[in-house]
């Protein structure tokens, strides 16, 4: 998992893989605020979801994991908390692989809380458990969630986790 703000992207960047320059490229020179909400392609393997959504408490929150695309998800307006925790084998509740490229597990004993403000970003990998939307005071995040296929990292096929 990785955090920072668009303000300082172009040091991230310096350290970054290119697919994930491309998605902190593209989260900080687009307009959003004419756009719906909805799919935005971006190029074979990399497209954006533009959301509006509601946040909960905490304990309403699901734990997830994805295992063929890396998230890098980006607070537009309002604020939200996400959890992390790495997938240290933690119970599975549902397998949604298939239908979503989505993992859900039992909640970890000690996660990790972000607050993401406007501006700020999370990137999730594939061992990154994470759970979105959580309430830290605004009932309500407009963000984007870049989702980038891992065949766009330099990883042999026995590093990415099943």
């Amino acid at each position: 998992m990785l955090c920072g703000s668009l303000r300082f992207r172009r040091m991230d960047e310096a350290v970054l893989p290119g697919p994930v320059v491309r998605a902190l490229a593209f989260l900080a020179t687009t307009d959003f605020s004419g756009l719906q909400p909805g799919r935005i392609e971006l190029e074979e393997g990399l497209y954006a979801i533009l959301a509006e959504e509601e946040t909960s408490p905490v304990s309403e929150g699901e734990w997830e994991a994805h295992r063929r695309y890396v998230d890098v998800q980006c607070v537009l307006e309002g604020e939200e908390s996400i959890g992390w925790a790495l997938d240290e084998e933690r119970p599975l509740r549902r397998n949604a692989l298939a239908e979503e490229d989505c993992l859900y597990f039992e909640p970890p004993e000690n996660p990790s809380w972000l607050h993401l403000s406007p501006g700020h970003y999370a990137v999730f990998f594939p061992r990154d458990l994470h759970c979105p939307l959580r309430h830290p005071g605004s009932p309500r995040v407009r963000k984007v969630v870049v989702k980038i296929d891992i065949a766009l990292f330099p990883l042999e096929a026995t590093d990415i986790p099943q």
